[in-house]
């Protein structure tokens, strides 16, 4: 099977731990990869709070070139990235081109609380964007990099969108979860998941219990049901959030088992005929569609 996923937290946690990506403790790991035919994976870049804004900067190229390095030898894994709380670009915005041509693919503004940038999910839900972080989403448009609305609040969210749609520009919720189903700050409402649709965006559906309104099998299929039900299954795929949590569901420990979810979902009469487009082929449309300067496989060269 292939894999496509637009979130994980393993290259904070190779550079914090000091673990190579061949570490059977990471939940991204080397040896998993082995399981599939080709495997597109969106490494989250991320610095703590406690971080100064140059810092944080520090870390993240860090981070991007352990990355590049460990998993050069790896034939079958196509390495893109996104930045998780951009404060680290607010003073140099000059930096956001050049983390374009690094591979950066999505850029989140915040990630908790009050940055520069704007308001996160759990601050103020009737905070949004400042000046900065408007001007940081228009130049991410400019740069082909997709402004990302996973940590926002509900007023940053419809900011970030609306600036998008004015623009005519693509918006995506890298790792979220219907907040119809469980009303958590960090979930997706519908009517910005039909926003995101509507923009030709993409959702990817994390494994975060906390997210997903429980730890079975169950939980995870009941978020993809509620996207055909809303009509926008093309726009839904994984964004897992592995590394990034200690909680996921009984049956999912990390990327090893998500060939056997892959399976529940071809036994599902409602999910089987877009498990392909779930795990795979939604997400490898939106961004090789999008996004030429990005090889991914299947693409002529």
């Amino acid at each position: 099977m292939k894999l496509f996923d637009l979130h994980c937290d393993t290259a904070y946690r190779m550079r914090a731990e000091a673990l190579p990506f061949c570490d059977g403790r990471l939940q991204v790991n080397a040896g998993a990869l082995s399981l599939f035919s080709e495997v597109v994976q969106v490494f989250a870049l991320w610095s703590p709070p406690a971080d100064t804004d140059e810092e944080a900067w520090l870390h993240l190229c860090e981070e991007m070139q352990q990355v590049k390095t460990q998993t050069a030898a790896c034939k079958d894994l196509t390495v893109l990235f996104s930045v998780e709380d951009a404060r680290c670009v607010c003073r140099d915005l000059g930096r956001i081109p050049a983390l374009a041509d690094a591979g950066v693919c999505m850029l989140g503004p915040c990630w908790s609380g009050d940055n520069p940038l704007g308001s996160a999910h759990d601050s103020n839900p009737d905070r949004g964007l400042t000046p900065s972080g408007r001007a940081v989403i228009r130049l991410c448009f400019d740069c082909g990099i997709i402004p990302d609305i996973a940590h926002a609040s509900r007023r940053t969210a419809d900011e970030i969108l609306s600036l998008a749609e004015a623009e005519g520009r693509p918006v995506c919720c890298s790792h979220t979860a219907f907040a119809a189903i469980c009303p958590h700050t960090r979930c997706i409402t519908d009517e910005e998941a039909l926003r995101v649709a509507a923009l030709g965006g993409v959702m990817g559906i994390s494994m975060v219990p906390a997210f997903l309104g429980g730890d079975k099998t169950e939980d995870i299929t009941a978020q993809f049901t509620h996207a055909e039900r809303l009509g926008i299954a093309h726009a839904v795929t994984l964004g897992c959030d592995f590394d990034g949590t200690r909680f996921l569901p009984r049956s999912v420990s990390g990327i090893k088992d998500l060939p056997a979810l892959y399976q529940t979902f071809l036994a599902s009469q409602t999910l089987a005929r877009r498990a392909d487009d779930f795990f795979w082929g939604n997400a490898r449309r939106f961004f090789g569609g999008r996004m030429p300067r990005i090889q991914l496989p299947g693409q002529p060269q």
